[in-house]
């Protein structure tokens, strides 16, 4: 929906819950056992066999050849206890970020669903004025012509039009308070409102 998709706060909590997956991602790969895979290359300068006694045929052939050897290097964490701790509270961090964005989600639908409730009953009641108004006026209109032939009083049309005037400010302070609540509503679903508050 628009008012969650756009709303600043529940994008924070989201980058925040993404950042304590990656810690909690990084703390586990520093508890693992790291293991380096590598090759050695040894240079070895030709010996005079005439100065160099106890060599066999074996050793005579491998004089003066440079050798490569593969080597394997495995390190240890020392501290897995801290890893585990930092594996653990990024969890409940992370947790911690699931649940302060859900309890967003719920407040700003609240707010949407009271909004949108109390804009239909708005829109209801100025519906119900605007009927008032129009029986009214009929009513005043008939009056009129009864008070020319005599069949009312001015006391009935002063009472009518008193009636009238009062419906229609309803009418009027209901469409005011319709337009807050739209305005409201404007406000809710408005891409970035934040970006829009005046400073100082």
């Amino acid at each position: 929906q628009k008012i969650t998709a756009q709303d600043p706060m529940l994008a924070m909590w989201k980058a925040e819950e993404e950042s304590y997956e990656a810690q909690k991602t990084m703390a586990k790969k520093m508890s693992y056992p790291m293991i380096g895979i590598g090759l050695e290359y040894m240079i070895n300068k030709k010996k005079d066999m005439a100065n160099v006694s106890n060599m066999n045929a074996s050793t005579d052939n491998m004089n003066g050849m440079n050798m490569v050897m593969p080597m394997i290097k495995i390190s240890l964490p020392l501290f897995r206890k801290k890893y585990k701790a930092q594996i653990k509270e990024a969890e409940l961090m992370k947790q911690s970020a699931q649940l302060n964005y859900t309890n967003e989600t719920d407040r700003l639908q609240s707010q949407y669903l009271s909004v949108i409730q109390r804009a239909e009953d708005a829109i209801r009641k100025i519906k119900l004025y605007n009927k008032q108004v129009e029986i009214l006026q009929t009513t005043l209109q008939l009056l009129y012509h009864e008070y020319a032939t005599g069949q009312s009083s001015m006391t009935d049309i002063l009472d009518t039009e008193k009636e009238l005037i009062n419906y229609k400010l309803k009418k009027a302070e209901m469409l005011g308070t319709y337009n807050i609540i739209v305005a409201e509503y404007d406000k809710l679903t408005a891409k970035n409102d934040y970006m829009n508050i005046k400073r100082n």
